[in-house]
């Protein structure tokens, strides 16, 4: 999706000039790095694998189903990222359960978690949800951008969580999968917040009141997120990272975000979801359909300005899996070492470990 680039010396100064933030004070707990990204979007070819292995990455939550995917189609998706981490067995690991991930860790292996972006293909059956469990989904994201059974996505009329909607909710708090409302629109965000038995997660989304997009969420839905337990990820992706003023998103604007949700929600609500998609769409001619200013979803992408374009995909400091490294310092050089672990990866592990229950 994003061509490499060089790491941006500039923006890694000017990050690390900031002034650190005080967190909580020290924890046993702090002292374990678990780095991971609470979203990717990309494809497992061997030139991401590699990516992955250098990475300091110790697990990612893998879109591993196309947008939109009947049964069938969702069922084929799986099967391959199933067959490729078997094959890459030395680098990567099926995690179900936050214990997974401790071992993918001490075995020097990049943990994958398999999500999936929308409810699509399970259609009104919810037997098809333990189905999806016993293959290895552990994150769902409830709606994408449109409207489904389950509710509105974040480009539509919200009318909420539907009937439906509520059963689904439950039947996966009872499955012990994570509910994901990344890309729900903002009243079906609040009433799955609310209607859910265990913490949720938006993997991958900004805060509203400092990047305005209509995917982004505003603070009474990251407060509520946080009065029960959730965390919000961060994402690199340019158009919800873009704050109107012309120019291509920094990794400045990614502090910024984590700054305004420390503030309102504390320092065990946030994370990291960049929203990498390293091959998903490696060329100009693949990306535009989808992602362009003119391509499937253009109440996000339109708009923006001559800026964004293909190779401005994402912020500039972090086009690709290949700068997680440099990022990750970022955040360490800016706060204190307690909170930027949670930032990392102990938040994330915190909402995982509570739902999959181990």
């Amino acid at each position: 999706m994003a061509r490499e680039q060089n790491h941006n010396p500039e923006e890694t100064a000017l990050s690390m000039a900031n002034q650190k933030r005080n967190g909580p004070g020290p924890s046993a707990e702090a002292t374990e790095r678990f780095i991971i990204d609470g979203l990717m979007g990309g494809v497992l070819t061997p030139r991401v694998i590699e990516r992955l292995v250098g990475s300091s990455l110790t697990a990612i939550n893998l879109t591993a189903v196309r947008i939109g995917a009947t049964l069938p189609e969702a069922l084929s998706d799986l099967a391959v990222v199933r067959e490729t981490i078997d094959r890459n067995s030395s680098h990567l690991q099926l995690v179900t359960t936050a214990a997974d991930i401790r071992s993918a860790k001490a075995a020097g292996r990049v943990g994958i978690v398999i999500g999936m972006q929308d409810t699509e293909p399970i259609g009104r059956n919810l037997y098809l949800l333990r189905t999806l469990h016993d293959i290895g989904v552990r994150i769902i994201q409830i709606t994408h951008n449109r409207q489904c059974y389950v509710g509105t996505g974040c480009v539509e009329p919200d009318s909420g969580l539907t009937v439906f909607g509520r059963q689904l909710v439950a039947e996966i708090n009872r499955l012990g999968l994570v509910v994901d409302l990344s890309h729900c629109g903002p009243k079906t965000t609040l009433d799955a917040i609310r209607c859910s038995s265990q913490p949720i997660m938006c993997t991958h989304a900004n805060p509203l009141a400092v990047c305005p997009s209509p995917r982004n969420k505003s603070d009474e839905i990251i407060t509520e997120l946080a009065a029960r337990g959730g965390v919000i990820g961060m994402a690199a992706w340019s158009p919800i990272l873009y704050r109107g003023n012309h120019k291509r998103p920094r990794l400045s604007d990614l502090n910024d975000c984590i700054d305004h949700v420390l503030r309102i929600a504390g320092p065990d609500h946030v994370s990291i979801g960049t929203d990498l998609c390293d091959d998903l769409t490696p060329t100009p001619e693949s990306w535009a359909p989808s992602y362009g200013p003119g391509g499937a979803f253009p109440e996000v992408t339109a708009g923006l300005g001559d800026w964004y374009r293909f190779e401005t995909t994402m912020a500039e400091g972090l086009d690709t899996i290949a700068q997680m490294p440099a990022f990750i310092e970022v955040v360490r050089s800016r706060y204190d070492p307690t909170l930027a672990s949670k930032i990392l990866g102990l938040n994330f592990m915190r909402v995982f470990e509570t739902v999959t229950g181990g």
